[in-house]
C-alpha cells in the first residue's frame, strides 16, 4: 500500500518504506491572569510612617490573590502593571513622598512617582511597569515619606490593574 500523506512541511517519499516522523510538539496552554483592583475608601498616612495601599477586589482571575494590600501572583509570567491614585496632602505638610510598586519590599524600577507634600490640591498619581514575576511572588503599592517629611497624605481612591501578557 502507498504511504500515508506527509505533512506539507516535511519531505516524504510516496513509496514504502515510509519515513517515521516524531509527533508534533505540544505547546503549553497560556493561562490568563489579570486583576482589576479599586480603592473606594480613604486611607490616611502620617509622616514619617510609611505604608501599603490596600485595594478592594473588583475583578480578577483565581490565580491572583489579594489580601491586606499584598497581591500574590500564583502564575509566573510577564505582567503589565498600572496604578492610578487620587491623593491629597494634609494642610501644613512639608517634604516629599513617593508612591511605587514593590516586590518583596524592594521598589520596582520605573514605577516610582515622587511629589511634594506642599500642594493640598487633589492630584492623580500614576505609575506602572512591565515585569516578570515568579510563582507566588508578592507585590504591593507603597507610600514612602522622605526623611524630612511632616504632615499627612490621604489616598482618596484609585485603581491597580495587572494583566499577564506572556
Amino acid at each position: 500500500p502507498p504511504c500515508p500523506p506527509c505533512p506539507p512541511h516535511l519531505p516524504c517519499s510516496p513509496y514504502p518504506p515510509c519515513q517515521p516522523y516524531p509527533p508534533c510538539p505540544i505547546r503549553p496552554k497560556f493561562k490568563p491572569a489579570y486583576a482589576q483592583l479599586v480603592k473606594t475608601a480613604t486611607q490616611s498616612f502620617t509622616a514619617p510612617v510609611d505604608g501599603v495601599v490596600t485595594f478592594n477586589e473588583q475583578s480578577k482571575t483565581d490565580n491572583i490573590i489579594v489580601s491586606n494590600g499584598a497581591i500574590t501572583f500564583l502564575t509566573p509570567g510577564t505582567y503589565k502593571l498600572e496604578y492610578n491614585l487620587n491623593v491629597q496632602a494634609g494642610a501644613a505638610s512639608t517634604g516629599n513622598v513617593s508612591i511605587y510598586l514593590r516586590s518583596l519590599g524592594t521598589p520596582i524600577n520605573g514605577t516610582q512617582v515622587t511629589f511634594p507634600l506642599t500642594n493640598t490640591a487633589v492630584e492623580v498619581i500614576s505609575g506602572g511597569a512591565v515585569i516578570t514575576v515568579f510563582q507566588n511572588q508578592i507585590l504591593d503599592c507603597f507610600v514612602d515619606f522622605d526623611a524630612a517629611a511632616t504632615g499627612s497624605l490621604d489616598v482618596l481612591g484609585g485603581s491597580l490593574f495587572a494583566v499577564r501578557i506572556a
